[in-house]
């Protein structure tokens, strides 16, 4: 399974941009005294899980069916649903905790 030439680049420039992002967050935040530490990292794991090398639907494509399609509405509901619970969750954690 190869990539389209240039995946992996415009995957890695998306990533430094919202690298850059999470540091300006972090510092407009830090001054409210505000960290959202678990949140950049929760982010960097779910940038490096996404990677266009180790993205779970890779592997679902290859299932037969049904199962493929099960699969992928399984896991594309659960990575629009979890991770903005935990990332709402971290949020507001991190505000209570500056109050």
């Amino acid at each position: 399974m190869s990539l389209e030439p240039g995946a992996g680049q415009s995957w890695l420039l998306q990533g430094g941009f919202v690298l850059v992002l999470i540091a300006f967050a972090e510092w407009r935040n830090r001054k409210r005294g505000v960290s959202y530490k678990w949140v950049a990292l929760l982010l960097a794991l779910l940038y490096i899980q996404m990677s266009p090398w180790l993205s779970p639907m890779k592997f679902v494509a290859q299932l037969s069916e049904p199962g493929a399609h099960l699969v992928h509405g399984a896991l594309v509901t659960i990575g629009f649903l979890l991770p903005g619970l935990i990332l709402t969750w971290l949020v507001n954690r991190a505000e209570r905790q500056a109050a």
